[in-house]
């Protein structure tokens, strides 16, 4: 089975059309959309327990759109994914492009019982144009991070959406906060992941010291973080609790280089998580 996705204009994509062994992502200017092949939820062992109403991403989607962002380049210019929660699943693996984007948008305008007058439908659909990189990713990246992540891993899974939800956040000024919240989510996500290779290489009890130099021992002096991300601790305890023992915050004290920052950061220790390459030169290039 294969899902049709479309994206929204609130996110930035390449200027040109990406395709890989576990998806596809068409862009025109009038459209842009992904093909994406999918499994049934418990075939990754997903349960009932783990179903979410907020949230309609197949985990083979997950991955996709994330390998997409972490295959970018440095922040100035960085993928946004921004995926529509409507889509379309179809079991025909010859339907040609135009044709997928008919079911799409026939799709969208069967869904009467939803208001979707305040989305931002692409400009086929009468919205804004879209925004694009005029750069392409990289694809050796791409078949990387989908090679290495499997879809049994629900801590990476989860750190990885964590990413998209913080990406799609960011394009919405009012949610600046819960984008970096979302980032936070993430990098606990990287931490436990770190923790599980050291217990696999035989650390009792791993500290947040053993993590922050698992990450120096990879790079070098390029990211000196131990104890893991230890300059981001108080802005977390702030941020995400109300009353705390440095005081009481009725926001949270937040800059836009936080989020900056941190998911450039975020970027390069996820593509070592995932493909036990640093890419540093690629990524920063």
């Amino acid at each position: 089975m294969r899902r049709l996705r479309l994206m929204s204009p609130l996110g930035l994509y390449p200027k040109k059309s990406v395709s890989t062994t576990d998806g596809k992502l068409i862009v025109t200017e009038s459209a842009v959309w992904s093909i994406i092949p999918i499994d049934q939820p418990e075939v990754h062992g997903l349960t009932p327990e783990h179903f979410s109403e907020l949230d309609d991403l197949a985990l083979e989607e997950i991955r996709f759109f994330v390998s997409l962002a972490l295959a970018g380049t440095a922040k100035h210019r960085m993928i946004y994914n921004y995926p529509f929660f409507l889509h379309t699943d179809i079991d025909d693996d010859y339907l040609t492009n135009n044709r997928c984007l008919t079911m799409l948008l026939e799709s969208i305008s069967e869904t009467s019982k939803l208001d979707i007058s305040s989305l931002a439908l692409p400009p086929i659909c009468g919205g804004p144009n879209y925004k694009f990189q005029d750069f392409s990713p990289d694809v050796n990246i791409i078949d990387s991070v989908a090679a290495t992540t499997s879809l049994q891993d629900h801590l990476v899974l989860r750190g990885l959406n964590a990413l998209l939800k913080a990406d799609m956040l960011w394009q919405h000024r009012a949610f600046g906060e819960v984008a970096i919240i979302y980032l936070f989510i993430a990098l606990d996500a990287s931490f436990q992941i770190i923790l599980r290779h050291l217990r696999a290489q035989g650390t009792k009890d791993p500290s947040a010291i053993d993590a922050g130099k698992y990450i120096e021992n990879a790079f070098g002096q390029d990211y000196t973080l131990s104890p893991y991300f230890s300059d981001y601790y108080e802005t977390r305890i702030r941020s995400i609790h109300p009353q705390n023992r440095f005081g009481i915050y009725p926001f949270a004290p937040l800059l836009a280089d936080d989020y900056y920052d941190l998911r450039e950061q975020l970027n390069v220790i996820f593509l070592f998580l995932l493909t036990e390459k640093t890419w540093l030169e690629d990524w920063l290039s």
